[in-house]
């Protein structure tokens, strides 16, 4: 049987394998889950190229999307930076990730604590990067309580662990958070997220439906800049 859809979800239930047409010509033949992979991080780099690259400039990450600074009455977040973790120019499924945040605190009586939610190019939420709950690091983030001025926050993912593809970093803030919280409560959301690339390994399985997150081990430096 020979089924012709749109619907990825009618495609990978009922199909083994997989043809991709695009304008008639045959872009891949293969089990229909590699296929799906393939089609929708092709779409999504496509989109991300048009939308989302830019010239290099001071308030610009690495990878080439604008960073919007974002201010309330508790903070000033001045940058985002998303780069490898080594000396690559690039992100590899070996080299890691290295995640820098800028922030200038405006009010005193109150600590933040940083979180950085990792989406797929589905948008499906993957990981979550926060300081583990060990008192040395809620020490540190909670001396920091009375202090105000300018704040850097680094933290890094360990190679391979993101293979090959488009990913949407969002980043939070919970304020006064306890050490015995885990979930992220009156929180100060970056409205805008920084997109990334993870460049060669193997391209990430596709699922209809998938939507795993991790929360993988990850120090945090935290610096308090004169």
């Amino acid at each position: 049987m020979l089924m012709v859809s749109h619907n990825p979800k009618e495609i990978v239930e009922y199909c083994s394998h997989c043809i991709w047409l695009d304008r008639g010509e045959i872009k891949l033949i293969g089990p229909v889950k590699d296929v799906e992979s393939a089609y929708y991080y092709q779409l999504t780099k496509e989109v991300w190229e048009r939308d989302y690259i830019r010239p290099l400039s001071k308030t610009t990450s690495e990878t080439g999307m604008p960073f919007i600074p974002y201010g309330d009455e508790y903070v000033v977040v001045t940058d985002f930076i998303i780069h490898a973790n080594t000396v690559s120019s690039e992100i590899t499924y070996d080299s890691g990730v290295l995640f820098s945040v800028h922030i200038e605190k405006k009010q005193t009586g109150l600590f933040l604590h940083p979180a950085i939610r990792i989406y797929d190019y589905l948008m499906n939420e993957i990981m979550l990067l926060i300081p583990q709950a060990e008192p040395v690091i809620y020490d540190n983030i909670n001396s920091y309580k009375d202090r105000i001025g300018k704040i850097k926050y680094v933290t890094s993912l360990q190679p391979q662990i993101l293979v090959k593809g488009i990913y949407y970093a969002e980043l939070w803030f919970s304020k006064n958070l306890s050490s015995d919280q885990l979930l992220i409560i009156d929180a100060i959301k970056i409205p805008n997220k920084v997109c990334f690339e993870v460049k060669k390994g193997a391209i990430p399985f596709f699922e209809i439906g998938n939507n795993t997150s991790i929360k993988p081990h990850c120090d945090w430096e935290i610096t308090l800049i004169e």
